[in-house]
């Protein structure tokens, strides 16, 4: 996987693409395209040009890309305007932007696991 660490976060650059299983913490911000599972213990942001193609356990989701999967967090979710996610999520807490597209099951509630 290329994974780079830069300034305390990792990233996966645009047009790299990945598969497997990913794990770590700190931030993370996904650029291209990864097929696999998350166990991220930190943020995720998933780039407006990337894809994220599985499922994961993470502490906080930032969506400006697409995502097919389910994921757990045990933070905030965010999925931006012109993000696309199927799927589902259970998280504490979830926002989503207008103009964001998502068709699944979405559960938010206090003490969500993670």
């Amino acid at each position: 996987m290329s994974v780079a660490e830069t300034s305390g976060s990792s990233k996966l650059g645009t047009g790299s693409e990945a598969r497997g299983r990913l794990t770590g913490e700190g931030a993370i911000e996904l650029h291209g395209t990864l097929t696999g599972e998350v166990e991220w213990k930190g943020l995720v942001i998933v780039g407006s040009k990337a894809r994220l193609l599985g499922d994961g356990r993470v502490e906080s989701l930032d969506l400006h890309g697409v995502l097919e999967g389910r994921v757990v967090a045990s933070g905030q979710v965010t999925v931006r305007r012109g993000a696309r996610w199927v799927g589902g999520c259970i998280a504490p807490s979830m926002s989503t932007e207008p103009g964001a597209w998502i068709e699944g099951q979405f559960r938010v509630r206090a003490g969500a696991p993670g």
